[in-house]
């Protein structure tokens, strides 16, 4: 490669505490290049991309170098950013838009004329036209509106049409396309190729998605714990990896196109960087761990174009590749049950009225749920997957149609007595992607529990003869019950004591699965749970609920755009659009024989790997 766009050497964050948070990262970008910075949460990414932008949070030293074209940036401009040369898109748009200006203000108020004066009038609406069209907006209209108007697709598009207002040379991505459904993410990640490719920018695109990363990097740094573990061309990354950790990660991934007996995913999380300092990041959570391991582990070239800080990877490559072709074993889909059913949908319709403006979220949806059955419902953002939900567990009041739950009319949870909708609450709870918004971040694990467990009365297991389960009792037998409960979810009872902040993502995930399972529901709707976690919890968390399922008998309705994931947790399947039910049927016969056209277009949107997964 030529003179980099962008050269990074021995970049090396630390708090002001000290505490090492990203460790000599190396890396380079080309014009018209794309690297992929790849990892687990709590790995480094966001902050590395961060500090090439001068946006780290106050505290925070920076040290090493970062040259771009040339030129050095690091000293006397921390805290700065190459308004002209760089731009960042983040995962969330409502973080880059003010939701007090309009679409078209966003793009406008950085664009100049030839004579640096800020585009006014005339000019400045033709430009936020052109500067809309060229992220696939063609509706002018668009420009009027304000962010929560607009879908998250097109918040995504406004926020890149803002970030590209300033011509940058440099792009860097961070998790763009994680909250979005497949056809959007496609669309965003087919709309950023086409603009670089126009412009010629370099792109550094930050996801924990291996699926997203290979379709769309030249070449791909493996992030672990602040340090690089591993570097490489992606299609040589996909095929062989040469790091533990990578191959970790690969096999986490669900494959979408066959169900499997068991998903793989690795023991533990990420380590805070400073306590891994002067050994092998990963030994801890690592098969292949042997003494040399613990001491210094630096990235080393192996062969042209690859780079790997594994110490043994010349002993245990053989067996590395192994351990990958093994996760390929399918297993036939589960038998339909649907005898005994437990919620029965029929021609439920749900209209909003804003503004004098109606928006028919469900038109006439009808839907079975089976005891002990996982159902799932799938569809782009809007097509009314949600509302469906919130409507069984009674957070919606449909405007039309029928739900029942057991022998109860559940549609409308307001004109029912009081001990109906007690039982009801109990009989069907609610998992929702972000477990944070619904833990009070002042009250400890265990006190959450032991709300839930006095509004049921016992935790599973401890019901009386009646069904019902006793009254709330004792402090030291309601702390017996927490433990029980995190233990259900793979908790140690010592998490009773802590704060939702001082969880992993996917440590909140398994709370609010135990909250949930207090009042001993006999389904849990699980809105969307694993979006917005890493490949490795993901699979944690979908094993988790097969374990749920088959210990207690519960049902699911799994609301999700992720098909892969679909398939490995579901029975059935229901695909909506625009607020109709387009397709039905056993969730094997649905992906692999789709009859409508939408589900072809969904399968079709699910990010392509290089190669078929290996089978045995």
């Amino acid at each position: 490669m030529s003179t980099p766009l962008l050269e990074v050497r021995d970049l090396t964050l630390r708090s002001g505490q000290g505490r090492v948070i990203v460790s000599g990262v190396d890396l380079t970008v080309g014009a018209g290049e794309t690297i992929g910075i790849v990892g687990e949460s709590g790995s480094g990414k966001s902050m590395t991309a961060r500090a090439l932008m001068g946006l780290l949070p106050r505290g925070v030293e920076v040290s090493g170098s970062v040259t771009y074209q040339g030129r050095e940036l690091l000293p006397g401009r921390r805290g700065r950013r190459l308004h002209d040369d760089f731009a960042m898109v983040f995962q969330d748009p409502f973080t880059m838009l003010n939701p007090l200006m309009r679409a078209g203000r966003h793009i406008s108020e950085t664009l100049r004329d030839p004579r640096g004066r800020r585009l006014r009038g005339a000019a400045a609406r033709k430009q936020e036209r052109v500067r809309l069209a060229e992220v696939g907006i063609h509706d002018p209209s668009v420009a009027d509106r304000y962010p929560f108007e607009l879908s998250g697709g097109m918040r995504q598009r406004v926020g890149i049409a803002a970030t590209l207002s300033c011509d940058p040379t440099l792009l860097l991505a961070d998790e763009p396309t994680t909250a979005l459904d497949v056809t959007t993410q496609a669309e965003i990640l087919a709309l950023l190729k086409k603009i670089q490719r126009e412009r010629d920018m370099g792109m550094v695109l930050i996801t924990h998605d291996l699926g997203v990363a290979f379709g769309m990097c030249d070449r791909i740094y493996v992030l672990y714990a602040g340090q690089l573990v591993e570097v490489g061309p992606s299609a040589g990354i996909e095929r062989r990896p040469l790091h533990p950790y990578t191959q970790g990660l690969l096999d986490s991934e669900p494959p979408a196109d066959r169900r499997l007996a068991t998903l793989t995913s690795m023991p533990g999380s990420v380590p805070r960087a400073s306590d891994v300092l002067g050994t092998c990041p990963f030994a801890d959570r690592c098969a292949w761990v042997a003494d040399e391991c613990r001491r210094p582990t630096p990235l080393r070239r192996t062969e042209e174009g690859r780079s790997t800080a594994c110490v043994r990877i010349g002993e245990i490559g053989g067996e590395l590749a192994r351990a990958g072709r093994r996760q390929g074993a399918a297993v036939p889909a589960p038998a339909e049950r649907r005898d005994d059913l437990l919620v029965e949908v029929r021609d439920l319709r749900k209209d909003f009225t804003r503004a004098g403006r109606t928006v028919h979220a469900l038109r006439g949806v009808t839907l079975e749920v089976g005891k002990g059955e996982s159902v799932g419902i799938v569809g782009e953002s809007g097509s009314g997957k949600t509302t469906l939900g919130r409507c069984l567990v009674g957070l919606e009041t449909p405007t039309g149609g029928t739900v029942r739950i057991g022998d109860v009319d559940a549609g409308d949870y307001a004109r029912l007595p009081g001990r109906v909708v007690a039982a009801l609450r109990s009989r069907v709870q609610m998992a929702f992607q972000d477990p944070y918004s619904t833990l009070s971040p002042a009250r400890s694990i265990g006190a959450v529990l032991k709300e839930a467990i006095r509004l049921n009365g016992s935790a599973p297991g401890q019901a009386d003869g009646s069904g019902r389960g006793r009254p709330g009792g004792s402090g030291r037998r309601l702390d017996g019950e927490v433990a029980e409960l995190l233990a259900l979810v793979g908790l140690p009872a010592e998490y009773a004591g802590r704060k939702p902040a001082a969880l992993s993502g996917g440590e909140r995930q398994r709370v609010a699965l135990a909250r949930a399972l207090a009042r001993k529901p006999d389904l849990i709707v699980c809105d969307e749970i694993v979006s917005a976690l890493d490949v490795s919890v993901q699979a944690q968390i979908l094993t988790l609920l097969t374990r749920l399922q088959r210990e207690l008998g519960v049902a699911y309705v799994f609301i999700t755009h992720d098909l892969a994931v679909v398939r490995q947790v579901t029975d059935r399947l229901y695909v909506l659009r625009h607020g109709q039910l387009v397709e039905s049927g056993a969730t094997e016969k649905v992906l692999d024989e789709p009859e409508a056209a939408y589900t072809r277009t969904l399968i079709s949107s699910i990010p392509a790997r290089t190669e078929k997964e290996t089978q045995p």
